[in-house]
């Protein structure tokens, strides 16, 4: 608590600027624990998950209920 009014102070931060800051602290904090994981799901490089997740599931899914040779 000591080091966030220091730092109120030294800045001139009111306390809707403080509150941003430690939001935007929180935030670079949990991005390295989910930017693995996104470089690790993100299988064609451009940034975004979802679309290759939902290859992922199409596939999955085609190959459960595709058709089959008899």
């Amino acid at each position: 608590m000591g080091m966030l009014g220091r730092t109120q102070r030294q800045q001139g931060l009111d306390t809707s600027a403080l509150s941003k800051m430690l939001q935007g602290e929180q935030q670079r904090a949990a991005a390295p624990a989910l930017g693995g994981l996104a470089k690790l799901l993100d299988a064609d490089g451009d940034g975004q998950v979802m679309d290759d997740l939902a290859k992922a599931g199409g596939s999955l899914l085609g190959g459960l209920f595709g058709k089959r040779k008899a």
